[in-house]
C-alpha cells in the first residue's frame, strides 16, 4: 500500500479507513465530540421507531381501557373479560390475560401481555416475566392514564434518548480499551507509527461505522417492512464493521521510522530516470588518439 499523510484535522468523518486513522493523531475532545453526535444521530432513528411504532399503539390501548382497570397489592384487577387485545400492528401487540387463559397467538414482533401477576414480554428470541410493585396500587382506568400518558409521552422518548446516547459513549469507551491491544498488533504487522493513546483513539473512531449499520437495519426495519430476522443480520454485520475498520486503518498511518524498508521487487521493470546524469561510455581500445592529446 502507498505512503499516505495524515492530520489531525481530517479527523472529522470517521466512515472510511483512512478517515478512521487520522483520529489516532487528533485530540482527545476531538473524537469526544464526534462520537458524540454519532451517538446522538444512532439514538434518534431508535427514537423514532419507537414514536412512530409503538407509542401509536400505546395511545390506541390506553383510550380503550374500561374505567374501573387497576393494579393493587400485586395483582391485575380487569373489570371485563379476557383475554382481549387492546391494539396492535406488525411492531407490537398490547394483550389482557387477567385469567391466565392463553391462546391468543402472536401476531406482531413484540407482544406485551398483561396477566394476573406479571407482565410477559415475548418476541423472536424468547420472553421475559415482569412482576408488579408490590405494596402500591395503579389506575389503569381511561380517565387517570390518557393525561397521565399525554403528559409523559415525550419525555419518556427524551429519556430514552438520552440513555441511549450514555450507553453507546460507555460501550465506545470500555470497548476501544479492550481493542487497542489488537489495533497495535495490526500497527505492528504494517509497519506503521501507533502507541498506546493513538491506539486507543484508533479503536474508539473504528467503532462509530458499525453503530451506522445498525441505526440503518433500524431504519429498514421500521420503514420499509424488514422482518425480525434481517434486522438481526444487521446487528451482526454492526460487529463485523467494527473489526474491519480496526484491521484495515492502522494501514492509513505513517510508516515507522524504525521498522526496516521494504525489499525492492528483483522482478520490477527498471525506472527510467531522466535526471540520473548518463554513465560514461567505455574507451575503445582500437580508437587513435584524441585530436586535443595530439602534439
Amino acid at each position: 500500500m502507498n505512503e499516505t499523510t495524515i492530520t489531525a484535522g481530517q479527523a472529522w468523518l470517521p466512515f472510511t479507513p483512512r478517515g478512521v486513522a487520522a483520529f489516532a493523531a487528533a485530540p482527545l475532545r476531538r473524537l469526544l465530540l464526534v462520537e458524540l453526535v454519532v451517538a446522538a444521530f444512532s439514538a434518534a432513528i431508535p427514537a423514532w421507531f419507537i414514536h412512530a411504532n409503538w407509542f401509536s399503539v400505546v395511545r390506541e390501548a390506553v383510550a380503550r381501557l374500561p374505567e374501573g382497570a387497576a393494579i393493587r397489592h400485586g395483582l391485575l384487577q380487569w373489570p371485563t373479560n379476557t383475554p382481549v387485545r387492546l391494539a396492535e400492528n406488525p411492531w407490537l401487540g398490547l394483550v389482557v390475560d387477567a385469567k391466565g387463559v392463553g391462546g391468543q397467538g402472536r401476531t406482531a414482533d413484540v407482544e406485551v401481555t398483561l396477566q394476573e401477576k406479571q407482565i410477559k414480554v415475548a418476541s423472536l428470541l424468547g420472553f421475559i416475566r415482569l412482576s408488579y410493585p408490590q405494596g402500591r396500587s395503579i389506575s389503569l382506568s381511561r380517565a387517570d392514564v390518557i393525561p397521565w400518558w399525554g403528559a409523559w409521552e415525550t419525555p419518556i422518548l427524551a429519556m430514552f434518548m438520552a440513555a441511549e446516547i450514555a450507553l453507546l459513549m460507555a460501550i465506545w469507551l470500555t470497548l476501544a480499551t479492550f481493542y487497542t491491544p489488537l489495533a497495535l498488533a495490526f500497527g505492528f504487522y504494517a509497519n506503521r507509527r501507533l502507541g498506546w493513546r493513538s491506539g486507543w483513539k484508533l479503536c474508539g473512531a473504528a467503532l462509530m461505522p458499525g453503530a451506522l449499520v445498525a441505526v440503518a437495519g433500524v431504519f429498514c426495519y421500521g420503514w420499509l417492512g424488514m422482518d425480525l430476522l434481517r434486522l438481526g443480520m444487521f446487528f451482526l454485520l454492526h460487529f463485523l464493521a467494527g473489526w474491519i475498520y480496526l484491521a484495515a486503518s492502522p494501514y492509513f498511518l505513517p510508516r515507522d521510522p524504525r521498522a526496516p524498508m521494504p525489499l525492492a521487487n528483483p522482478f520490477a521493470p527498471p525506472t527510467d530516470d531522466k535526471t540520473a546524469s548518463p554513465k560514461p561510455e567505455p574507451e575503445n581500445p582500437f580508437a587513435g588518439p584524441s585530436p586535443d592529446l595530439e602534439e
